[in-house]
């Protein structure tokens, strides 16, 4: 990754080649921050949480709408990044933090691909009744038919979950490429 794409980040200290170029680490890029936060219906004073923050792009803006916002991440560069934007890390690994169950008002993530499944069911028991999950997805899920991938199917339809294609390459011109295709899901918790 060349410097000016680490400066075109914006982040209070930089971040190596060696951190970004890690599997599953793809900064939002505003474009991908836009369509998710479009889709949260954010009041000020809700709880969100974003289970894999990476730079905190996600995180920011929605600080910046007046949400409360507790953020993850399993890289220690990249929480010492959150914190120096005074975002509160409460954990690094979303997948065993304890006590998150029924918690928040707002799940927004772009997950680590690799396990965007365990992180979407997961985000789903966090959010508090009448909460709501906005998460991108890779296409995979729906391209294979793998045990786990006819699950995560099924289960998108019991918790009544809305799944939007959407435009090739969101990634393309990203700080880190890659042109795999997204979906959208939106999830409501019923009360």
């Amino acid at each position: 990754m060349s410097n000016k794409a680490v400066e075109l980040l914006n982040l209070p200290i930089a971040i190596t080649d060696s951190i970004l170029n890690r599997k599953d680490v793809f900064p939002s890029p505003p474009w991908v921050v836009e369509i998710l936060i479009k889709n949260a219906n954010i009041t000020p004073g809700c709880l969100c949480l974003e289970p894999s923050a990476g730079t905190g792009n996600l995180a920011l803006e929605l600080q910046n709408l007046g949400a409360i916002v507790e953020v993850i991440e399993p890289i220690p560069e990249l929480q010492l990044v959150l914190t120096l934007q005074n975002l509160l890390a409460i954990g690094s690994d979303f997948l065993t933090t304890p006590n998150l169950d029924c918690k928040y008002d707002r799940i927004i993530q772009n997950p680590p691909f690799s396990l965007q499944i365990s992180h979407t069911i997961k985000a789903y028991k966090c959010l508090k009744p009448g909460g709501r999950l906005v998460s991108l997805c890779s296409s995979s899920p729906w391209q294979h038919n793998r045990n786990l991938d006819k699950y995560f199917r099924n289960w998108l339809k019991t918790v009544g979950a809305q799944t939007t294609d959407l435009p090739y390459g969101l990634f393309v011109n990203s700080v880190r490429y890659t042109d795999v295709d997204c979906h959208l899901i939106i999830i409501e918790k019923a009360n």
